[in-house]
C-alpha cells in the first residue's frame, strides 16, 4: 500500500524490491536478499506502520546493536491494545 508513491518520490535514489505476496516481515527481507547481495554492513529494518519511534530510540538501538556484537537486535514495545501489530512472545524473565 503506497509503494508506488514512495518509489516515485525516491526515484533512482533507492533500490526497490516488491513483496508481491504478503507473507510477513521475514519474507519481505528474504525478497530483498538478491539486491543486498554480499552487503556486510548494518541494516535497519522498520515497518511503515510503527508508531512513535523517535530518532533517539533508533540511535540507542543501533548503538546497543553495535556494542553487543549480536547478529540481530529487535526493538519492541508493550502496547495496551496490540491489535493490528506483530507480536513478540516474551518469557517470564
Amino acid at each position: 500500500f503506497g509503494g508506488d508513491a514512495v518509489q516515485n518520490y525516491l526515484g533512482n535514489r533507492a533500490e526497490f524490491v516488491r513483496q508481491e505476496e504478503q507473507n510477513g516481515t521475514g519474507h519481505a527481507v528474504k525478497m530483498a536478499q538478491p539486491v543486498l547481495g554480499d552487503y556486510d554492513g548494518t541494516i535497519l529494518l522498520l515497518c511503515g506502520d510503527t508508531p512513535l519511534v523517535t530518532k533517539e530510540s533508533l540511535e540507542a538501538l543501533l548503538e546497543e546493536h553495535k556494542n553487543s556484537g549480536a547478529a540481530a537486535t529487535i526493538l519492541t514495545a508493550h502496547m495496551p491494545n496490540p491489535t493490528g501489530y506483530g507480536r513478540i512472545i516474551r518469557n517470564e524473565e
